[in-house]
């Protein structure tokens, strides 16, 4: 492990140490160059990811974005090791997300983040940095179920490729004037899996939505949320490790 501010190599005595030094880690913070992070910040999702990868992501560490689109997650952080994988995006690898050419545990992290509007305006099926919309017939975004049907597979399917971490972007939604809680039953599900919640960040958009109605029923989502679960330690599938997938 290097430290965050000098760079000299050290040995560290706990899993999320940082510096080699306490006098590193003072200097490092008057400059603003590294700790705290705290979990709700106003901004971007460059800018969130870059938080986020100070806390979990170690040198030498491998992420798999399977829902990359065009990379703006890592804008700020181009220096880390990311495979990228989109069905519609990345020619060299279209993969889906729900099933991965990927072995067992073969990457340290795995990053989702799939669409979390069912049925969306025609603002948001013609905007490109919503990609993933109707791409594929096999995935109908009619309702809340199949987005949190495709939430679902795209979990477990991480889970068995994560070494590390899995990291879940979302965003709760209303439908028909009820609330959607989709990071609490993202959350419920991963349990069942295994996965241990970590973090919770929350991300603030710029701005303030907009009202349809005359009269507001219900406050309005100006926050998304990105969820870090420890993968359990686990034995492999002799299945998968045979090579059954590959790369």
């Amino acid at each position: 492990m290097h430290c965050y501010l000098c760079q000299i190599e050290f040995k560290r005595s706990r899993s999320n140490q940082r510096f080699c030094s306490s006098n590193c880690r003072v200097r490092a913070h008057r400059l603003g160059l590294g700790p705290p992070v705290a979990t709700a910040i106003r901004g971007t999702n460059d800018e969130l990811i870059k938080k986020v990868a100070v806390i979990y992501v170690d040198d030498g560490d491998t992420i798999a974005d399977v829902t990359y689109g065009k990379g703006v997650f890592w804008k700020k952080t181009m220096q880390l090791n990311v495979t990228g994988s989109d069905w519609q995006t990345v020619t060299d690898r279209a993969y889906d997300f729900r099933d991965l050419p990927y072995d067992d545990r073969s990457y340290d992290h795995v990053v989702l983040d799939p669409p979390y509007i069912h049925t969306p305006s025609k603002h948001y099926r013609g905007n490109k940095t919503y990609n993933n919309y109707a791409s594929h017939k096999e995935v109908p975004l009619n309702s809340y179920a199949d987005i949190l049907a495709m939430y679902l597979a795209g979990i477990k399917e991480a889970a068995r490729v994560a070494r590390k971490c899995v990291w879940v972007k979302c965003q709760d939604t209303i439908t028909s004037g009820r609330p959607n809680w989709l990071h609490m039953d993202l959350y419920s599900h991963a349990s069942k899996l295994g996965l241990r919640l970590d973090e919770i960040f929350i991300l603030v958009q710029n701005g303030v939505p907009t009202i349809q109605k005359k009269k507001q029923l219900h406050a309005r989502t100006n926050h998304s949320y990105l969820m870090v679960f420890k993968v359990r330690k686990r034995r492999s599938n002799p299945r998968r490790s045979q090579g059954s997938r590959k790369k």
